[in-house]
């Protein structure tokens, strides 16, 4: 089976591991000589440096609520 074929088929199980499929996609990246693919996939998986890196999807605006007593 390709690389390719397994990435297409992790990314549709529901019982795949994401960061093994990340992984696939680094190695996708290099054979294919892809910098921005690799670079979102170091993000995705290492983590994003600055708030302006991060995608929009990575964003969620929540409102946090609660009850408090005492001091």
């Amino acid at each position: 089976m390709s690389l390719l074929s397994e990435i297409q088929n992790a990314a549709i199980d529901s019982q795949s591991d994401l960061t093994d499929l990340l992984r696939k996609c680094r190695v996708l990246a290099s054979r294919l000589h892809h910098e921005g693919l690799k670079n979102w996939v170091d993000q995705e998986l290492n983590g994003y440096r600055t708030k302006e890196e991060l995608p929009d999807y990575r964003i969620l605006h929540v409102h946090s609520l609660g009850h408090f007593a005492g001091y």
